[in-house]
């Protein structure tokens, strides 16, 4: 176990997770600053208040017996909090947002648990390799081009111990951004983000928070297909590719009927008509 003297070292400066040139460079560091609003703001916490109870018993499913399972792009700890309650495993809470990081940390100052818990943000190098991991909720899709989303895979790998399981989910093209995905690809969309041209099934937008934060934000729309070429291109052996979920995050987060709904519609479905797309892997 953890020791209580490793529990929640002080957080560094955000830094990025992988070598970067410096436009995409750029548009990483515009990425942890919109984080940063996201999360200063508040709308992340009260768009995501909690994670579907279904949806945390299939994680904690296919995680199975993990000792160490290491949260990627944690946030706040939607996941985080839910696997300390629900296992015994060691967590490693790893984030490039020092606030989201810091929320979850003041979360935490009272569990009993607590010293279970490890945060890290922005270096991957103070990680410790682990038998399970988890990516949740699109986390990949905001990591600009795709040599540094494969890049960061095979990072995520290389200290995932033999046999070791990886669970990650990601925005499904065939459900999402249908229109912002269209107009850039016939040229009446943006081209760029923060000075990286964006790539096929690329996309830049932005939300504006409720007291006026602008959030630019980058996204990669993925599909059943290149979603796993990725995982297997990382070197991942894809067990199992399913829908994550019918209806949105936000609407099952809000409501635990439609929570009850989600979940048995999407055991049938195929994962091409999932809101999201899940995917299981081993190393």
């Amino acid at each position: 176990m953890t020791s209580q003297a490793d529990y929640m070292p002080p957080l560094g400066t955000d830094s990025a997770f992988t070598s970067r040139d410096s436009s995409n460079g750029r548009a990483a560091d515009a990425m942890v600053e919109t984080y940063k609003k996201y999360y200063t703001s508040g709308l992340y916490d009260s768009r995501y208040p909690d994670v579907s109870p279904f949806a945390l018993e299939r994680v904690l499913k296919d995680l199975g017996d993990c000792r160490r399972i290491l949260d990627f792009g944690c946030g706040s700890g939607r996941y985080l909090m839910r696997m300390l309650e629900h296992t015994d495993a060691e967590l490693i809470g790893f984030d490039v947002c020092a606030v989201a990081l810091e929320k979850l940390r003041q979360r935490l100052e009272n569990h009993p648990q607590r010293h279970r818990v490890r945060l890290v943000c922005g270096d991957f190098n103070e990680c410790p390799d682990y038998d399970g991991a988890v990516s949740m909720f699109g986390v990949l899709s905001h990591i600009p081009t795709r040599a540094t989303r494969l890049a960061t895979l095979r990072g995520i790998r290389s200290r995932l111990q033999p046999n070791g399981r990886f669970i990650a989910s990601v925005p499904n093209g065939m459900r999402r951004y249908h229109k912002e995905n269209l107009l850039r690809r016939i040229g009446l969309g943006p081209s760029h983000f923060e000075g990286t041209p964006l790539e096929t099934n690329d996309i830049a937008y932005s939300r504006v928070t409720d007291d006026g934060a602008r959030l630019d934000l980058y996204y990669h729309v993925y599909f059943s297909g290149t979603f796993r070429r990725d995982l297997t291109d990382a070197g991942f052996s894809v067990q199992k590719l399913e829908a994550e979920s019918l209806v949105t995050e936000t609407t099952i987060s809000h409501s635990l009927r439609w929570a009850v709904l989600d979940d048995a519609a999407r055991r049938v479905i195929p994962a091409m008509a999932g809101y999201g797309l899940y995917a299981v892997s081993a190393r």
